[in-house]
């Protein structure tokens, strides 16, 4: 199991690497981009976003996150009924 977590942090540092890297080049390609970013600290979430396509990223990137969410607590709710905590 921890051999299977530290494999999914390694996947999820490349992919944000990679895509850092994509949205480099593309700007210096178009010189305009569109992103979102949506970072929650506590309960607080922090949502921000650029260009011509922000608004509808923003709308993919938060059903992605309440589908996240969802399945957390599903987990996390097992797992606790499991240990009879």
């Amino acid at each position: 199991m921890e051999r299977l977590a530290s494999m999914l942090f390694i996947i999820g540092v490349l992919l944000v690497i990679i895509g850092s890297i994509v949205l480099f080049f593309t700007l210096l390609s178009t010189g305009s981009t569109s992103g979102s970013v949506i970072v929650i600290i506590g309960p607080i979430p922090v949502i921000g976003a650029w260009g011509e396509h922000g608004f509808t990223l923003t709308l993919i990137a938060l059903a992605i996150l309440i589908v996240l969410l969802i399945l957390h607590f599903i987990y996390f709710g097992r797992i606790i009924k499991c240990t009879g905590g």
